[in-house]
């Protein structure tokens, strides 16, 4: 799994689905929408039809995932799965946004799970997953070092992650006035509060990144002040490094295996 991780208004979104609108199915990678396509695909002639379609269109092919997964998922990861609803619970204060929270959470066990089981080894391409999580943000307000280590303790390693990020937080501003839909947190702030949740973001997914090299996991660095085009053009890079890599290290240790 390559998570795409940055804060909210930088281009995570564009760049993904730029990206797996380049996507092919002889591709060493593959994205989670296209892991749920698979499993329900019939392989017959509509199915195809419909893939190609999805393709031209450019627009991400979005199925529901069976609850199972997330069931599946939370048995395996108790821990962490007990530590998101207390996060939830201690910092909710109106009850419909935990509820929301909660199912929300649960997609994304549904998401990892269908990811292990379904993306047949291939690196598999994920946004807005388990580290960009925004409950976090409140969540580590009053304890940051024991939250934070605590939660990505439990969190599943991905194989990389693409940290999509800008020093220009006025760029980030200007996108985030300039979005169609404004999230929730975001909403009746002012350009100052708005810049103060930038930075809280930074900081936070700064903490994840260095929490992570320091676990092995290598995280490459994406300029969000270039074109989405550029952006694309890197990270299939980095996805054919990653593949690379992973390629070898899976002949190294067959050939320890045989000897």
């Amino acid at each position: 799994m390559v998570e795409i991780i940055g804060p909210p208004g930088v281009g995570k979104t564009s760049v993904y689905e730029a990206l797996c609108a380049r996507w092919r199915p002889g591709a060493k990678w593959i994205y989670l929408e296209a892991v749920a396509w698979q499993m329900q695909s019939s392989g017959g002639i509509m199915d195809y039809v419909r893939m190609q379609l999805h393709r031209f269109s450019g627009k991400l092919l979005k199925r529901s995932l069976p609850v199972d997964f997330g069931l599946r998922f939370s048995k395996k990861h108790q821990a962490l799965a007990d530590h998101c609803w207390q996060l939830i619970s201690d910092n909710a204060t109106v009850p419909d946004l935990r509820f929301r929270a909660a199912y929300f959470l649960f997609q994304d066990f549904c998401r990892y799970q269908a990811i292990n089981e379904e993306s047949k080894g291939r690196l598999c391409l994920i946004h807005e997953g388990l580290l960009q999580k925004s409950f976090l943000l409140g969540g580590v307000a009053d304890d940051a070092e024991g939250v934070l280590d605590a939660y990505l303790g439990w969190v599943p390693k991905p194989q990389a992650i693409f940290y999509l990020n800008t020093t220009n937080t006025d760029l980030i501003l200007k996108r985030l006035r300039s979005r169609r839909k404004t999230i929730a947190q975001h909403k009746g702030k002012s350009d100052d509060e708005l810049l103060l949740d930038i930075n809280q973001w930074q900081h936070l997914l700064d903490q994840i990144a260095t929490y992570m090299q320091q676990q092995g996991v290598p995280v490459y660095q994406l300029d969000a002040t270039l074109p989405v085009v550029e952006n694309v053009r890197i990270a299939e890079r980095f996805l054919q490094q990653l593949y690379k890599e992973q390629a070898a290290v899976t002949t190294e240790v067959g050939q320890v295996v045989a000897t």
